[in-house]
């Protein structure tokens, strides 16, 4: 996690994220694998490397890596539109979060308005 300063205010971005995907006895250490990396140059994140955690969550759901990131992109937009609605009280996260399980389809057209 990274502070940087925007314009006047600061803000915090995720600079990596890395999966544990098991440990090197030998090395005494954690072998990890880095999938995401952000680009402070395009304030974006870029995936650097395949997730085993998507592969095992696609497998044990029966579902593809597309699919799965289809899904995963969903979400995000229903966190974006959290934050740019200023929903961050925990009542209304929960309620948000409740209502995407039950209605998802719902929830997105209503994001997209």
């Amino acid at each position: 996690l990274q502070r940087i300063k925007q314009g006047k205010k600061y803000i915090r971005r995720v600079s990596d994220i890395t999966e544990v995907i098991g440990y090197d006895r030998d090395a005494k250490e954690p072998v990890i694998n880095r999938v995401f990396v952000w680009d402070p140059k395009t304030d974006k994140v870029k995936t650097v490397g395949k997730s085993f955690s998507l592969k095992k969550i696609s497998e044990r759901l029966n579902l593809t890596e597309s699919e799965i990131r289809k899904e995963i992109e969903k979400r995000a937009k229903v966190l974006e539109w959290m934050v740019k609605h200023g929903l961050s009280d925990y009542r209304d996260v929960t309620q948000i979060i409740n209502l995407y399980h039950t209605y998802p389809d719902k929830l997105l057209e209503k994001i997209r308005e």
